[in-house]
């Protein structure tokens, strides 16, 4: 069973990631095509896991799976607009990456109240 608390922490602790190397608080190498995947962060190992089955075909499940995706691709785009120096565009991604960001938290509540409700 997942813990849509640990998950949420685990969202936030990835959005910091990308906040520090923004910031230029953290320099460090990130691969783009780690960040872009949607499938090896933890909440994507269990979204993409025989253990997330009995959500399929839920409205909220769905939604998670498309605004996690897309919160992965904005943080890639963030991270090589601004490793190109391009801080516009990396300022301009950040309201649309914070607002999906706000959205998969909000689903991930969505779901763990429907899961305290017998789903």
């Amino acid at each position: 069973m997942v813990d849509f608390d640990v998950e949420i922490n685990n969202h936030l602790q990835w959005r910091a990631i990308i906040e520090s190397v923004v910031s230029g608080d953290v320099s460090m190498e990130i691969h783009g095509g780690l960040i872009a995947s949607d499938k090896d962060c933890q909440l994507g190992r269990w979204l993409y896991s025989p253990e997330s089955a009995s959500y399929e075909g839920n409205f909220h499940f769905n939604l998670l799976i498309a605004d996690h995706k897309k919160f992965h691709l904005l943080s890639s785009e963030i991270v090589a607009a601004y490793k190109q120096g391009d801080f516009q565009k990396t300022h301009k991604l950040l309201d649309e990456f914070y607002f999906i960001s706000d959205k998969v938290i909000d689903t991930l509540k969505e779901l763990k109240e429907l899961e305290l409700n017998g789903l």
